[in-house]
């Protein structure tokens, strides 16, 4: 079993008993927005519900947090600052769009964002 296989196997037992964050679009957005960052969403694939969980476990202050939307989302954040967040794809794909720069991941993948260029 590889590192990542590992990490995935641990993220999914950490999204059993998840909580729902609701099947409405703006729903979905205020508890998501609460709970991370305010942003915009909509839905982007031929879907047209979402049945959204997530789960946030904090480590001393580094927050671990598994966010299942399920179905094509484009997300929006605010702009923010000194923030670093590595993600990791454990199902289906991303595209993810910052500072003049896109990235597709998929499903196994892994990178790191971050808002600060100063940050090490």
């Amino acid at each position: 079993m590889t590192h990542f296989e590992s990490f995935r196997d641990a993220v999914f037992r950490l999204t059993d008993g998840g909580v729902s964050m609701g099947h409405e679009l703006s729903e979905v957005v205020a508890k998501v927005a609460a709970a991370l960052t305010p942003h915009e969403m909509q839905l982007a694939g031929e879907q047209l519900w979402l049945d959204t969980s997530m789960r946030q476990v904090f480590v001393g202050n580094l927050s671990i947090v598994t966010l299942r939307y399920g179905s094509e989302v484009v997300v929006r954040p605010a702009p923010a600052t000194g923030f670093v967040m590595l993600q990791f794809v454990l199902s289906g794909s991303i595209k993810v769009e910052h500072d003049g720069y896109t990235t597709y991941g998929e499903a196994g993948q892994g990178a790191v964002h971050r808002t600060d260029p100063d940050i090490r």
